[in-house]
């Protein structure tokens, strides 16, 4: 290609506003890139009608660009449809209790962004009225606080009235003090259990009695079950050393205070009495780690366990040689079980990264009502109270946690970043205080009421192209607000799994997002060009002038013109001429500081 190609005058530029269409842009093929385009000759001037689309782009294109586009089209909705679950990023808060943060399948994760502000408010299920944070002592949000334990911390368990809680690691064993304002520590553990070759403790569980008959378990790291007397002697009442394998969870039963169930990787769980030292425990045998288990809080009789295949099982205590049929719940082993207040419904967590909701009520086929996408495995998952479709959860690896309403999954509620390191166990205090206790050495109180939710910090519209043209944009309906509504009816012959209301009412409740959306064809840009500069410039650093020449013929191939110019100019940045010039240039300039 000569230099006085840029003597040339320019092609027509099309105009620069896109015009929205319903058609499919036309691309010129690539076979024919040589010869496309009209060219005619008048007063010796050559003009060229450029490709349709071509002035869409000008200067360097890379393949890069091309992977970079197509991924923003996939983006678009999920940035402003939060609410179907489409999201992948989002601004953070921090608030009382922390911010939010976009990362992972989830919307929010370890890694926060810089949006800062006050505490908020509230809104309400279906956008209604807002409530305003109360104060605490000396003006201060009650119940928000952070307390030191010098040592990492694995669980937590709370007395039956929250007025203490137990706190385990593997150098801690301490029971706290806690009140509106903060936490103290009232008795340390360890010092018995140094005695009695402590060795830490992997999970803690206050059985449901206080004052002097107040008892704890915990699971020690060599696999043993210790029982403790806090009443009134702070000793160990005895250890419970049956199971072969390590025990990976414990369970009080909610409405028998001397049941105790274990769970370990020997394949059994076992029942224990306590009020019988030397009787063995009642023992439920299978062929699989058991990860979790659960008791009903409605029915002493009935408990769950969840295995190491990511099978669920539902067990009777009278008749415990016997048990339902496992089912799949998760690929991978089950980490963490929690049921419902109601004793209908069953919450999990997997290590295949979803937290899922069961209808345990359904004898015939056992099927997740909801599924909860996370950004890593669920290391803990509570049921919210006299909040029948809310949830909290902790993961692995991940210092936050997360609130959410099992409607909406994909966009938490609250998210909380009160700790630097893993966020291991949590423990909601009551309806609006939730209890978390960390790897950084710290037991921290949320105080969830009157925080900023998550949803109201996405943006309600969003646009983005791809390498084709198409332009995906969302924007909110006028005149209308999200909100939740009665769920869809159900199909004939079975029951559709979100008609399921959580909270005991005929019909269940969804959410619906106020938004419209679509996708349009750009016609000023010409996807097949771009893909053929972006597949054949040359980037090779060795020879400057020789890949801008090339890329500059590939662009004129492309009937890009403007690229082409834009590559003819930059070479001559490396031209002889060019370093000529800056070589005088320099030596004027040492000439001029001389005089």
């Amino acid at each position: 290609m000569s230099k006085d190609m840029l003597k040339r005058k320019d092609p027509t530029i099309p105009p620069s506003a896109a015009t929205v269409t319903t058609s499919t842009t036309t691309a010129f093929p690539v076979s024919r890139l040589g010869s496309t385009g009209s060219e005619t000759r008048s007063n010796g001037t050559r003009q060229r009608t450029s490709p349709k689309g071509s002035g869409s782009t000008s200067g360097t294109t890379s393949l890069a660009a091309v992977s970079a586009s197509a991924a923003s089209l996939a983006s678009v909705t999920s940035a402003s449809s939060a609410s179907s679950g489409l999201v992948t990023a989002a601004p953070s808060t921090t608030g009382t209790t922390g911010s939010a943060s976009a990362t992972g399948s989830n919307l929010f994760g370890s890694t926060a962004h810089g949006m800062s502000g006050a505490s908020g408010q509230l809104h309400g299920q279906g956008g209604g009225h807002a409530q305003q944070v109360t104060s605490g002592v000396n003006g201060t949000t009650p119940y928000t606080f952070r307390f030191d334990t010098s040592g990492a911390l694995w669980a937590l368990s709370a007395s039956p009235d929250f007025s203490m809680v137990a706190v385990v690691g593997r150098d801690v064993l301490k029971i706290l003090s806690v009140t509106e304002s903060g936490a103290e520590e009232k008795i340390n553990l360890k010092t018995v259990g140094i005695r009695n070759n402590f060795a830490g403790s992997m999970d803690v569980k206050w059985g449901p009695t206080t004052g002097q008959d107040a008892k704890i378990a915990t699971i020690g790291t060599n696999g043993s079950i210790v029982i403790w007397d806090i009443g009134s002697n702070s000793k160990i009442d005895r250890t419970i050393k049956e199971h072969s394998r390590s025990v990976n969870r414990i369970c009080f039963s909610p409405q028998d205070p001397n049941l105790l169930l274990s769970a370990s990787s020997d394949s059994t769980v076992r029942l224990w009495d306590l009020r019988f030292r030397d009787r063995p425990g009642l023992m439920m045998e299978t062929k699989d780690i058991v990860r979790e288990v659960q008791f009903n809080p409605v029915s002493m009789n009935d408990i769950v366990a969840g295995y190491d295949s990511g099978n669920i099982q539902r067990w009777d205590l009278r008749s415990p040689t016997t048990s339902e049929k496992k089912f799949m719940a998760h690929m991978g082993f089950v980490t963490s079980l929690d049921y419902h207040p109601s004793g209908r419904f069953l919450a999990s967590g997997g290590r295949d990264r979803t937290i899922k909701v069961w209808d345990m009520e359904d004898e015939k086929q056992r099927r997740e009502i909801h599924i909860i996408p996370t950004i890593q495995y669920t290391s803990k998952v509570q049921w919210r109270p006299s909040k029948p479709y809310h949830l909290a959860a902790s993961f692995k690896d991940e210092s936050t946690v997360q609130v959410f309403d099992v409607r909406r999954p994909f966009v938490p509620l609250h998210v909380l970043t009160q700790h630097d390191k893993d966020a291991t166990s949590i423990l909601w205090k009551d309806t609006d205080v939730l209890w978390t206790v960390s790897k950084d050495k710290t037991f921290t109180s949320s105080y969830i009421r009157g925080q900023t939710l998550a949803v109201d910090l996405l943006p309600s519209g969003q646009a983005a192209m791809n390498c084709y043209g198409q332009l995906a944009f969302t924007v909110s309906s006028k005149g209308s607000h999200d909100s939740f509504e009665k769920g869809l009816v159900p199909r004939p012959g079975r029951s559709n799994a979100r008609s399921v209301a959580l909270d005991g009412n005929s019909e269940a409740t969804i959410y619906r997002t106020r938004q419209t959306g679509g996708v349009f064809d750009c016609e000023l840009f010409n996807h097949e060009a771009f893909i053929y500069c972006a597949q054949n410039y040359s980037t090779e650093a060795g020879n400057v002038r020789a890949a801008c020449e090339h890329n500059c013929n590939i662009a004129w191939q492309a009937n890009k013109f403007r690229d082409s110019q834009a590559w003819m100019a930059i070479k001559l940045f490396y031209s002889d001429m060019a370093e000529s010039t800056m070589v005088v240039s320099q030596v004027d300039a040492v000439s001029s500081d001389a005089t």
